[in-house]
């Protein structure tokens, strides 16, 4: 197998080993993908808030942060944006 033929899970457990800041767990996993569904709305826009469990709060990072997150993860690497943004949404990575 390729790996560009893996699963998101697998991608996750990559990107887990080359970091202290994630677990690699199914709870961890689950609980990033909310994490990661908040940074991909903070990289669709300039707006100073997005909507999150249907209320509105602030961005807790910048587009750009966003995107460079994004990017970093597709490259596997881990990116501290999604610590930040797990901070704010009082979401344990760990």
């Amino acid at each position: 197998m390729e790996l560009t033929d893996i699963s998101s899970y697998e991608h996750f457990l990559l990107v887990a080993d080359s970091t202290k800041s994630l677990n690699s767990t199914m709870r961890s996993y689950v609980e990033f993908k909310e994490v990661f569904k908040v940074v991909e709305q903070c990289a669709k826009s300039d707006t100073e808030h997005i909507t999150y469990e249907g209320q509105l709060i602030d961005k807790p990072i910048q587009r750009n942060e966003a995107q460079k997150a994004l990017t970093a993860y597709q490259k596997r690497k881990w990116d501290m944006a999604f610590s930040t943004v797990s901070n704010c949404l009082n979401v344990q990575l760990r």
